[in-house]
């Protein structure tokens, strides 16, 4: 057979093919001068010869079909493979379409999912309306260029398809601006800004809308003017659980907002990194935010919205958080800035949280006009405590049991084996104290008070502290109307401006009084040591009648004769 004499139409290819199997094959006999001839020559011998050369032709094909491996069976096989391939791989080939029908058919019908005819936005519209007249799952993948909104409303598997959004509005808006949209479950596709970044400040990635009991996977949202924004249309958006992958240099990466007649609240965001690059600039950047829950006036406040763990690093955002409305928590975040991470208290915000997290203690606090200004809100950080109110109480402890009982205590450096309370006024671990109507403080664990402020009776109690209760008590005594000391002397215990030393310790310089000095009053017999006054005290002798002093020796009159 000659090689080159083979052609390109396709009797020639079947003849050529067929030769090539009676040569090949071992149950095939022919003679050697069929062989021997190209495929002119073999077309003309069948024409000529008729029904023996054919038949035997016949028999060798066959034959090559059905054998593995046979030449006739392979070049079958590679032509068909071939032209399947290219069918399936040609949009708006028959086969294309028919394998896409049969797919799309078999995946609604059998599981429950509807996938686009085409990877366009007018064919993910199409499948995505189908999903939800039927109350179907969506399914995508891929990546969409397009300037107009995607519109989802139905369950979806979309995080691996990647809308690269040119438009001026929103890329992707899950939910209904018109209705409620219950119960939405599933992943939200990734959103890219592919427009000037400069321009970018309307444009929005993802705006969950209207959304009630939904719970949405968003994996990652860039370059938009805001990231993700939980918008409420006049309606509410409530009760969802956002899982959040990376929102990634929006302006504001997340923000909950609301018309009028619209509510944001009780809605949980879990995890998720929150991040910008240097393309904004690199510090405090005026404008961008990580999470900015926006105050507007006469409008239903923000409340009840809670952050798990969010990352809200970097120095490029102007406010980490900016809290608005009530009852809002962020738990556990990231607050990793070397400038220090800024949350922003807008007007009315209050009794807003922020607990824990990696650099808590460093957040700084910016407030909005203080004409109406945010109020009990509070950090817990380690070691710290920040409360933030205006003309109100900022802390409140309270033990309902009433009694003498502990309200708050300080531990200060605990003792092994000591307990935290042990009693009212019993052995504690407590450095100090306060109840409803007292107050003290330990010097050490494990002893009693050496000071007691009891603003019942009004009296300051102080003692050495061990195991003895304070014996001297100072304030005021109803007795006499007065203020009183008890149970301890009073004595000036160094040298100072107002002190001077007398041989039983230091007394004050100067006593004034704005009318009489009443000195003490002895009879005869029982007057005190006058050298144990000291010299120049002054006493009243009440049997003879007149004042005496004291030399540091004896007892004399005002004419200095020894009494």
């Amino acid at each position: 057979m000659k090689a080159s004499n083979i052609g390109s139409k396709p009797t020639r290819r079947a003849a050529v093919a067929v030769v090539a199997g009676l040569v090949t094959s071992a149950a095939a006999s022919i003679p050697k001068n069929v062989i021997e001839m190209d495929d002119a020559q073999i077309a003309a011998k069948i024409k000529t010869e008729g029904t023996q050369t054919r038949t035997a032709l016949q028999a060798a094909t066959v034959h090559g079909i059905q054998t593995p491996d046979d030449p006739i069976q392979t070049a079958l096989n590679a032509q068909s493979a071939l032209a399947v391939s290219t069918q399936i791989t040609s949009p708006g080939s028959q086969l294309h379409e028919d394998l896409i029908g049969l797919t799309s058919a078999y995946m609604s019908q059998q599981l429950g999912v509807v996938t686009p005819s085409q990877l366009t936005l007018a064919g993910l519209q199409a499948a995505a309306d189908e999903a939800k007249a039927k109350g179907e799952r969506l399914w995508a993948a891929g990546d969409l260029f397009t300037t107009e909104t995607l519109h989802l409303n139905c369950d979806l598997d979309m995080a691996g398809l990647t809308i690269n959004y040119g438009g001026a509005g929103d890329a992707v808006v899950l939910g209904s601006m018109s209705e409620v949209s219950w119960r939405i479950a599933g992943s939200a596709p990734k959103a890219i800004y592919t427009g000037d970044r400069a321009t970018n400040h309307d444009t929005v990635g993802i705006r969950a809308v209207n959304l009630n009991t939904a719970r949405i996977y968003i994996p990652y949202i860039r370059s938009f003017g805001k990231g993700l924004l939980v918008w409420a249309e006049s309606q509410g958006n409530a009760y969802n659980e956002f899982s959040i992958g990376h929102l990634d240099t929006n302006r504001v990466n997340m923000e909950l907002d609301r018309n009028a007649g619209g509510w944001v609240n009780e809605n949980v965001f879990f995890n998720g990194r929150y991040g910008h690059s240097t393309w904004y600039g690199t510090t405090r950047v005026p404008g961008t935010a990580h999470i900015n829950m926006v105050y507007r006036e006469g409008h239903h406040p923000i409340n009840n919205n809670r952050w798990i763990k969010p990352s809200v690093e970097g120095n490029v955002a102007e406010f980490h958080a900016i809290f608005s409305g009530s009852y809002n928590i962020i738990d556990q975040a990231r607050w990793e800035s070397t400038e220090g991470a800024r949350v922003r208290w807008a007007m009315t915000a209050r009794y807003n949280t922020i607990h824990m997290g990696y650099g808590a203690q460093w957040v700084e606090e910016i407030f909005d006009d203080t004409s109406v200004i945010a109020t009990t809100n509070q950090i817990y950080a380690p070691n710290q405590l920040r409360l933030v109110d205006y003309n109100r109480p900022v802390l409140v402890a309270e033990n309902s049991n009433g009694g003498a009982v502990i309200a708050i205590q300080f531990p200060g450096s605990r003792a092994a084996g000591l307990s935290t309370y042990n009693g009212a006024h019993g052995a504690s671990a407590a450095a100090v104290t306060y109840a409803h109507n007292f107050m003290l403080g330990r010097a050490a664990p494990g002893e009693r008070e050496r000071m007691l402020l009891n603003w019942v009776t009004g009296r300051t109690s102080f003692g050495p502290g061990g195991t003895t209760g304070p014996p001297a008590q100072f304030g005021w005594d109803s007795n006499n109307g007065g203020l009183s000391i008890t149970g301890a002397n009073l004595h000036m215990t160094a040298a100072n401006s107002i002190g001077h030393p007398t041989n039983i310790g230091w007394r004050p310089g100067y006593i004034r009084a704005r009318s009489g000095i009443t000195p003490g009053v002895f009879t005869t017999a029982g007057r005190i040591d006058p050298v144990v006054a000291g010299k120049g005290t002054m006493i009243y002798d009440d049997d003879l009648d007149m004042p005496l002093w004291s030399d540091g020796t004896i007892w004399r009159d005002a004419m200095r004769n020894p009494v």
